[in-house]
């Protein structure tokens, strides 16, 4: 049994692909550096969004828009508002 796993994997290591290819960006789009797209609405700028909350021993944390920050009453992680 063992001899036959390694007779399978001496025979898949050679079929290898030459290339990775591209992840995210192209070496060009890399120099360049890629700008974030314009919010193409006010109401998106204004938007907030309670990320989540951690128990610790002093307390809670709370996150909104990755920042600490306390939520308005009633909100539970994950729910989005605007101001």
């Amino acid at each position: 049994m063992k001899l036959q796993m390694i007779c399978c994997l001496l025979i898949a290591m050679p079929v290898q692909a030459n290339e990775w290819g591209r992840l995210f960006f192209t070496q060009q789009e890399r120099q360049e550096g890629v700008s974030a797209p314009a919010a193409a609405d006010h109401t998106l700028v204004s938007a907030r969004r309670f990320d989540g909350e951690l128990q610790t021993p002093r307390g809670k944390v709370r996150w909104v828009n990755g920042e600490k920050a306390q939520p308005p009453a009633g909100k539970k992680p994950g729910d989005i508002w605007q101001e």
